[in-house]
């Protein structure tokens, strides 16, 4: 669908934004309002993580006891109930493409879900594809319900995945996140993963750049060593 014709950020009326930015302002402060003021204007971009998946790591454990697995073609109905609003049909899609979706559940319900895929993926947020080397994979799409979010779920889980890839061969992960995704970079401290750089776009008019800048010594996603 195309945007409107009528002056508006994405998502937001330009008679929307004085109110949105002060509850932002007051609920998330400075730098997040920054962030997002951005994003909805001129430039969208997300904090590039790696985890070498040779790298030792400590033992992390959920504090609730977790059945984990992958999910398969005949649980899209508990995925989207997991998850509501979630397009099943973009589910489907995802596993038809040969994506790796890992699940938790806690007490016969899943609580939490985080996709894998490799070579080369489709980013909807910064509408751009991501090409990765051979022996690297993207992880991406996690998500724990609300209620257990302070339970070390998702640092137990990004164990689990990180053990799951390097037995498959894979030796680098890949993972985008917000650079106002607090929560979600708490747990990649946890896992002892890195932020190496930031990937994105700018956008004016018709004009469009697109970046990925890593730190020095960094090797950026899809480079061979």
């Amino acid at each position: 669908m195309k945007e409107s014709a009528h002056p508006r950020t994405r998502g937001w009326r330009w008679a929307q934004v004085p109110q949105r930015a002060v509850a932002i302002l007051r609920e998330e402060g400075l730098k997040s309002l920054w962030v997002k003021l951005l994003d909805k204007t001129l430039c969208r971009w997300e904090v590039l993580i790696e985890h070498p998946l040779d790298r030792p790591v400590p033992e992390i454990s959920a504090q609730v006891p977790l059945e984990i697995g992958l999910l398969d073609g005949s649980e899209v109905e508990e995925y989207v109930h997991f998850r509501p609003g979630t397009d099943p049909s973009e589910i489907t899609r995802r596993l038809t493409a040969g994506h790796w979706c890992f699940v938790a559940r806690h007490k016969g319900h899943m609580i939490y879900a985080s996709w894998g895929a490799s070579g080369s993926i489709w980013l909807p947020y910064l509408d751009r594809e991501l090409r990765l080397a051979s022996d690297e994979v993207y992880v991406y799409d996690a998500f724990t319900v609300r209620d257990l979010r302070s339970q070390n779920i998702a640092p137990a889980m990004y164990l689990w995945i990180k053990y799951y890839f390097r037995n498959a061969g894979y030796r680098r992960e890949i993972i985008l996140l917000a650079p106002n995704n607090k929560g979600g970079l708490r747990a990649i401290d946890k896992a002892q993963s890195s932020p190496i750089g930031v990937i994105g776009y700018v956008k004016l008019g018709p004009w469009r750049w697109n970046f990925c800048r890593v730190r020095r010594g960094a090797r950026p996603p899809g480079a061979t060593k």
